[in-house]
């Protein structure tokens, strides 16, 4: 509808004259994905328990209404386009429908099967014994996403990015997809050691970019190649890294 298309415009055009870091990031990375944007009523929003949500066969992300204003809106679009196509293509990879495929990544997926665990055991050092099989079961029950204070009590300070990071670990594709475009999970995955010199963010970006390798998926100037690349630079920029 033309007021639908006057929303969009106005949403684009606010990013796009916003030189703040973060607004071009997200110009370039709409620019260069061509997803379609569309803005959803805080009704359906709530609904389905989303702020942003993104759907790779129609190229289209969702936001909702009420964050047309919002500052948080480049940051919404950028990890929705990012998860989107990571998720994609990293979720393809790790489902070989060929011998060949399956050669090259039968020991790979065993050391993606072995970090996922060693992250179940870190998380719930953090989050609690238990709780993301509680997640799991009260997740299955809602059938949306859980708050807070419904995993922790009333006196949480756990948020609802830690929700979504204990969704991360709903199964090993999810695991894969998530950690490396959803940047709350990011964030709490760089945060713990996998090695003395490596956190478990930094060990599963090095598998994953392997088997991309290994694949011949990761080419020079592919659109992945531009996203994994955007996908740092914009958690350097809200964790205040150089």
């Amino acid at each position: 509808t033309k007021e639908e298309y006057s929303t969009i415009d106005k949403a684009l055009n606010k990013i796009i004259s916003d030189d703040s870091p973060l607004s071009t990031i997200a110009a370039e990375l709409i620019g260069k994905s061509q997803y379609a944007i569309k803005f959803v009523s805080d009704e359906i929003a709530n609904k389905g328990g989303y702020n942003g949500i993104s759907d790779w066969n129609t190229k289209t992300i969702y936001i909702r209404e009420s964050l047309i204003d919002s500052p948080k809106l480049p940051s919404i679009l950028i990890e929705e386009i990012i998860h989107s196509i990571s998720q994609h293509a990293i979720v393809q990879t790790f489902n070989p429908t060929t011998a060949a495929q399956r050669a090259v990544l039968t020991p790979i997926q065993a050391q993606v099967q072995g970090l996922y665990k060693r992250t179940i055991e870190e998380l719930e050092k953090i989050y609690g014994k238990g709780k993301i099989e509680e997640f799991r079961q009260m997740f299955t029950k809602l059938g949306a996403l859980p708050q807070p204070q419904q995993l922790w009590g009333e006196d949480t300070e756990f948020t609802q990015d830690d929700v979504t990071t204990i969704y991360s670990l709903h199964d090993v594709n999810e695991f894969v997809g998530r950690t490396l475009s959803h940047i709350p999970t990011m964030k709490r995955l760089a945060s713990i050691k996998f090695t003395r010199n490596q956190t478990l963010l930094e060990r599963l970006a090095d598998i994953v970019v392997n088997a991309l390798k290994a694949l011949g998926i990761v080419q020079k100037d592919s659109l992945l190649e531009e996203v994994m690349r955007t996908n740092l630079a914009y958690l350097r920029e809200i964790t205040g890294e150089t």
